[in-house]
């Protein structure tokens, strides 16, 4: 959809559909051109690939950065109080229709008691 929308934009496109090549699916960015590989069990290579690392997170901003443990956890709790909060609205609701149900059946015993009791009677003042 993204290309889509970015392919049908004239010349005044946006940075964000400049910076993108869709035929290669990479970005043109000169930083993310860069290959470089790294021998993780030499400690100097594992300190510079360290070291670019952090030198390209400290170049995003917003919501380009990557989250954070606390963040994840921050995001979770929030989800499970909001799916608490959904299941007890569910009880809450389900347990007030249960007993509007249950007083429905009750009104309905009682004037059927009722309507029994007034059969009786007429029917014994009828054999008098």
């Amino acid at each position: 959809m993204f290309k889509a929308i970015c392919s049908f934009i004239g010349k005044n496109k946006p940075e964000i559909c400049r910076n993108t090549n869709f035929k290669n699916g990479k970005s043109q960015d000169s930083r993310d051109n860069v290959e470089k590989t790294f021998d993780y069990e030499n400690e100097e290579d594992l300190a510079e690939a360290k070291k670019q690392f952090d030198e390209y997170e400290n170049t995003l901003e917003g919501m380009e950065q990557r989250a954070h443990g606390a963040e994840i956890v921050l995001g979770l709790l929030i989800v499970f109080i909001i799916n608490c909060i959904c299941f007890q609205f569910c009880k809450i609701h389900n347990r007030k229709r249960r007993e509007d149900d249950q007083q429905i059946v009750v009104n309905d015993t009682v004037a059927q008691y009722f309507s029994l009791a007034k059969d009786e009677t007429q029917a014994s003042q009828m054999t008098s």
